[in-house]
């Protein structure tokens, strides 16, 4: 059996691990960003960008460990050739330093137009769906509305996904009138409540993945600018 000498084994075995998580990661930022090389998608698209960038910087500790392995024991470089990758990697922490920095601000300009896109949506919604509710109760009170009117109104609500899917339980025209309307009294607080519910995961959400992903940004930029200077 051929003997092993283990003063090499180490930096052999960690550097090409290294060079293969830097290279598939390196894949995988090529590929966010490939639909703004086809045009398919736009920079200044705030929703995009603001997923994009948390996708980049969620893929930092991968770059990071393989930096760290690539870097490892650099007295054991003997090939030219790695010599030079060193060099590029060690300019690339530095460019990838101030890519982060550039794009940490915009993160907090794009979470503050989601939050207003989000409140102008939420408000829209309700918006549409208390006028929806408001003239259904005008038509319901229309003194010479009749039982297939009434139900024809209850059907189109339903269709719309305001009402839960009920026929009505009578044919009585009067007693008809007040099911509905107490149908429609109960959607306009649903209506509230939900969209109140729903405006809160979401404000949550997007207030997490701000903070997360700012301080992620930061984080990188310090270890970056780290890894840049003590290899030099």
């Amino acid at each position: 059996m051929a003997r092993i000498d283990r003063k090499w084994l180490p930096s052999s075995l960690l550097r090409p691990i290294g060079y293969c998580l830097l290279g598939l990661t390196l894949f995988d930022w090529v590929a966010l960003i490939v639909p703004i090389i086809l045009g398919s998608q736009k920079w200044n698209h705030s929703d995009w960008r603001f997923q994009t960038i948390g996708q980049l910087i969620d893929k930092v500790p991968v770059v990071l460990l393989a930096m760290a392995l690539i870097f490892y024991d650099p007295d054991s470089i003997k090939s030219k050739l790695e010599e030079i990758l060193l060099r590029v990697f060690h300019w690339m922490a530095l460019g990838l330093a101030i890519f982060f920095l550039a794009i940490a601000p915009l993160l907090g300009a794009d979470a503050f137009k989601l939050r207003k896109k989000m409140d102008t949506q939420i408000n829209n919604d309700i918006s549409w769906r208390l006028s929806v509710l408001g003239q259904a109760e005008k038509r319901v009170n229309l003194a010479n509305i009749s039982g297939r009117s009434l139900e024809d109104i209850n059907n189109a609500l339903i269709q719309l996904k305001i009402l839960p899917e009920q026929s009505l339980e009578t044919n009585n025209i009067a007693s008809a009138r007040q099911e509905i309307l107490l149908r429609i009294n109960q959607a306009k607080q649903e209506v509230r409540t939900k969209t109140e519910k729903d405006w809160r995961r979401r404000r949550v959400y997007l207030l997490n993945y701000s903070v997360k992903w700012f301080i992620g940004a930061i984080i990188s930029v310090v270890i970056f600018a780290y890894i840049w200077r003590i290899t030099r």
